[in-house]
C-alpha cells in the first residue's frame, strides 16, 4: 500500500490522461521506499521485533501504532 494514491499524485501534477500511469506508479513506489528508509520505519504495518535496553523509563518504538504485544 503506497503512502499516497496514483489519483492524488496525478491531481497534484495536473495530469489527466493515463499515458503516464506506469511511470508515475514507478516513481510513487520509489518515493515510498525512500521515505521508509529515511524515517527508518515501515508504514505498511506487519509483524516487527524490536530490541531495546532495559532499565529505561520510556521506550520509543520505530513502528507504531501498536496493535498487540506478544512478549516483553
Amino acid at each position: 500500500m503506497p503512502l499516497d494514491t496514483l489519483a492524488n499524485v496525478k491531481l497534484a501534477l495536473g495530469v489527466t490522461g493515463t499515458a503516464d500511469d506506469a511511470a508515475l506508479t514507478q516513481l510513487l513506489t520509489a518515493a515510498d521506499g525512500f521515505v521508509e528508509r529515511y524515517c527508518g520505519r515501515s508504514f505498511l504495518g506487519g509483524t516487527f521485533t524490536e530490541r531495546h535496553p532495559g532499565g529505561g523509563r520510556a521506550v520509543f518504538l520505530r513502528n507504531y501504532p501498536v496493535a498487540a504485544v506478544t512478549s516483553v
